[in-house]
């Protein structure tokens, strides 16, 4: 595999932590592709979808995805939806899509002085 491929970026960038103010959430690339605006069988932000908008949700990205990275969503886990601009193209978004594998609770941080 080139080093400069989608695939190795991957595999050496699969994880996303996401650190809060009391807790670390982990996650894992399962999706890569482009969104082209207005394109209803792709539309990302739904904060909760319907099972089957959901199927039709993921089945519409397997399509389009960059790369299968043999980690798959399904209904009801908690995922974490990216996007960024795609250089002169107005009308495409990158769209990055992870699944939440892990979240780790810390104990709250006050400040003491007394």
């Amino acid at each position: 595999m080139s080093w400069n491929s989608p695939l190795y970026f991957y595999e050496n960038n699969k994880k996303i932590r996401l650190q809060l103010e009391n807790e670390c959430r982990e996650y894992e690339i399962a999706y890569v592709y482009y969104y082209e605006m207005g394109n209803e069988n792709l539309e990302y932000f739904h904060p909760n979808y319907e099972p089957e908008q959901f199927e039709n949700y993921i089945a519409n990205v397997k399509e389009k995805q960059f790369y299968n990275t043999g980690f798959d969503l399904a209904e009801g886990e908690r995922m974490l939806t990216l996007q960024t601009c795609v250089r002169d193209r107005d009308d495409l978004r990158l769209i990055v899509v992870a699944k939440e594998t892990n979240v780790v609770k810390e104990e709250s941080k006050t400040n003491s002085q007394g």
